[in-house]
Formats: C-alpha cells, structure tokens, sequence
C-alpha cells in the first residue's frame, strides 16, 4: 500500500462465491501441520518455539482463510460447520464471526476448532468488533451486546436494545460504541457500562456502515441524507443530500462521495463545500474517514492512491488503524 507494488495474491473463492470483507490478525501463533493425531493434540508444541506472524483473514459462507500479510502463504483454513452471514474479527488467538441463526462463534487459529458459541435472537450481518480485550456484537434481534471472550461462562457483560434490527457495521474505539440502527438512529454507549452516551435521530433507516474519525461521525441514512455529527456531543454539524461516504480526512477538510460519484471537500466544521471533482472511471472507493488518503480503483483491477501534494512520504505505521 505504500508504493503500489504487488506484493502478492491469493483466490480466496470463485467468482460465484460471497466473500466477506477481510480482517487483520497480528502476532498469530500457527503450529506446523502434523499427522501426529491424538499424541499431536495430547503434546501441542511450547508457544516459545512458534514464531509469530503478522495475518489477514477473509471469509466466505463456508469457511476462512488465515493468510501472512507479508508473504501471501496460506497458514489455515478453516471450515465451517454453520452457514457465517458476516465478516468476522480477530484477537490474534481467535477468530470471531456471526451465523445466519444467531449465533456467534470464536474459533481458535491454531486448530480451527470452536472455543465457544454464544447466541442472539436474529442473524447477525454486521462485523463483530474486538477492541480492549472485549467482543462487541450487533444483531437484527435489534440488541447491541458486550462479551468477555476469555470467560469460561457468564461472558456476556451487557445489552443495549433499540427499536430496529442493527444490520450495518459499526465502530468501537476508545471513545465508545457507535452503532447504527435501522429504527433510523445512531446510538453512541459506553465501552464499560453500556450506557448510552447520546442517540442521534434521523428521517430514514441506517443501513450503510458508520465512520468515525477524530472529531465527527459520518453516517447516510437512506432516503435521508449524509450527517455529520460531533463525536463527544451526538450534535449535528452539517448535512448534504447527496453524500453518501468519506473517502478521505485532510485537516481542515473531510472529502465526501456524492450518490454521482462526485468528490467534495467539504470544511468538517462548517460543512461548506470548497471543491468537487468528477471520479470517471472508478468503481470501487474505501471508505476511510481518518488518514489523508483515498484508496479507489475500477472493474479492469487497476487500484489507486490519491493524496495531497504537499503530504508527507506515506509509510506503513501511517496506514495502520
């Protein structure tokens, strides 16, 4: 992502396959493959001999794949014994994701075996999130819960309800829980207790992802319009009727993707549109509503990054979330 080289590739699955988002998973410890059987599993080799790498993991309905970010080698695949209906999450020891039944699973990477499985009322669409050692679920059972995923029993630590199935991705930072709902609100609750911090209402239901960057939230409720609401207070600061996702965030200035696929640079206090460029011949842009940087490409493969000119030299520790 630095300088634009192919580093590798991989075929996750064929063309008529879904596949999910993919998710990265740092300092992953894989044991070789062995055909040692039950002495394999009795005599698992010490964590000290294991050397730790850096993976990302993308899954289909029927299985995931651990892949080294940096080498593109296939460390594990793991097949499902469930239908998965989201893209999932990792912790570096397990990986998390959510089934078409409710029901939400850890497996671990090292073998690719349940560690436990834990249940809502409804299916589950959006990405599980981990963050500080907890695991944060959404589900259409219109519930938005906390687990502690290292308990053997008594994981889950709380559950907020909203008046609509939560089927968009959501964000969770050291800020909170932002997390939209199709009962048209976008409900912001504490990391530790649960409780909600503000809820903000708009006139259509949120169906689309959630960003959050330093100081605002960005979200398009459909039928609506595109908000921009202040982080700390759940306030509104401006709105456009035709924007749909923040493709890049340059002080003082967010850039935002029309429904015509037209770029605007709009002042994130103030909401005054400076600028606004035609993005011809793009089909494919990354939502990202942190770094100064938009990540674009189109149906013949071609990927771009676009930046501003006077930007420093773009490194690896700056494109790490």
């Amino acid at each position: 992502a630095v300088s634009g080289r192919l580093r590798w590739f991989y075929t996750v699955a064929k063309p008529s396959q879904k596949v999910f988002a993919p998710c990265h998973a740092d300092h992953v410890l894989i044991p070789k493959a062995s055909a040692g059987g039950i002495r394999a599993l009795l005599n698992p080799p010490e964590v000290s001999t294991l050397s730790a790498f850096d993976g990302v993991i993308i899954n289909t309905l029927g299985y995931a794949l651990l892949i080294d970010r940096k080498t593109g080698r296939l460390s594990r695949k793991i097949h499902f014994k469930f239908a998965a209906n989201s893209p999932g999450s990792s912790d570096g020891t397990l990986f998390y994701v959510g089934s078409v039944k409710g029901w939400y699973r850890a497996l671990r990477l090292s073998d690719g075996l349940v560690q436990w499985t834990m249940s809502t009322g409804d299916m589950i669409s959006a990405r599980p999130r981990v963050f500080n050692r907890r695991l944060y679920v959404a589900s259409q059972d219109h519930r938005f819960y906390a687990v502690n995923p290292e308990l053997q029993s008594n994981r889950r630590l709380w559950a907020q309800t909203t008046d609509g199935p939560i089927t968009a991705d959501f964000v969770v930072d050291s800020r909170g829980c932002f997390v939209p709902s199709q009962d048209y609100k976008l409900y912001a609750y504490d990391l530790l207790t649960g409780l909600p911090l503000w809820v903000f209402r708009t006139e259509g239901p949120l169906r689309a992802a959630v960003q959050v960057g330093q100081r605002s939230c960005f979200q398009y409720a459909e039928n609506d319009r595109f908000y921009a609401i202040d982080v700390a207070t759940g306030r509104k600061r401006w709105e456009l009727a035709d924007g749909r996702v923040v493709l890049a965030a340059v002080s003082p200035h967010v850039f935002v993707l029309t429904d015509r696929r037209r770029l605007r640079m709009v002042h994130e206090s103030l909401g005054k549109t400076e600028l606004e460029l035609p993005m011809t011949g793009y089909d494919l842009f990354v939502p990202n509503a942190s770094k100064d940087l938009i990540i674009v490409g189109n149906r013949e493969g071609l990927v771009a990054c676009i930046r501003p000119v006077d930007a420093e030299k773009l490194t690896e520790p700056m494109l790490k979330d």
